[in-house]
């Protein structure tokens, strides 16, 4: 019988829930029987429904984008799936998702993640605050938004495709921002990097936090070992 792991959503979630869906089987002492990968990408953005898995990673199993109308998933996020990733993060690396080689991403130390198009959790004026704080380099989807804030505080913009930033927050040694699965994802290839994220009371923007997806992050920034909120 055809074994079918289905994932939903953009960059960050495919990444987080297909190490989550790799780590049960290893858990359970299976080499993961996997025949085929579907990427459901309803949720995610315009501009970023496709296969980023396989952009990021030397896929042992192959992918597939599937139909929008179909909104089913196999996982969701989850502190329990992040930290079952966490103990098996470099078998999955080594066995089934070895990262790919890529040359053209910048390497900074410190890195915003400026999360705009999609959920703007964060107002303009918070951003500035944090780039007048930390003076770090800009990253992220919405180029209006981090020009306003290049332009208020001097800072960097680095203006990459999507796997550029993500491999750039992979090897910054400091990656700050709010709630974000790409921030989340990153870390199960270098837990060890400082990572420091917005605090329950911090989000003015014009989207709202939910206690849900609070809590989903609170548990798991708790097990990175250089993890932290601002306060």
């Amino acid at each position: 019988m055809k074994e079918v792991i289905t994932l939903r959503g953009g960059l960050g979630t495919t990444v987080l829930t297909l190490f989550h869906a790799y780590s049960l089987n290893i858990a359970a002492g299976l080499n993961p029987p996997v025949d085929e990968i579907q990427i459901n990408v309803h949720q995610a953005p315009l501009g970023s429904r496709e296969d980023w898995l396989s952009k990021l990673f030397e896929m042992t199993i192959p992918c597939a984008v599937v139909p929008a109308e179909q909104i089913f998933k196999d996982h969701n996020p989850s502190p329990e799936g992040f930290a079952l990733s966490l103990q098996y993060r470099q078998i999955v690396l080594d066995k089934y998702l070895k990262l790919r080689y890529n040359d053209t991403n910048k390497i900074v130390d410190k890195v915003l993640h400026v999360r705009g198009t999609d959920n703007q959790f964060i107002s303009e004026d918070r951003y500035c605050e944090l780039a007048d704080e930390y003076k770090p380099t800009l990253i992220g989807d919405d180029h209006n938004l981090i020009s306003k804030i290049s332009k208020r505080t001097g800072c960097t913009i680095l203006r990459q495709n999507a796997v550029d930033d993500w491999h750039t927050t992979i090897y910054a040694k400091h990656i700050i921002g709010g709630l974000s699965t790409f921030i989340l994802s990153g870390s199960l290839i270098n837990p060890d990097r400082k990572v420091s994220i917005l605090g329950r009371n911090e989000y003015d923007g014009p989207k709202a936090v939910t206690d849900l997806s609070y809590n989903l992050f609170d548990d798991c920034v708790k097990m990175l070992p250089n993890g932290g909120w601002i306060v």
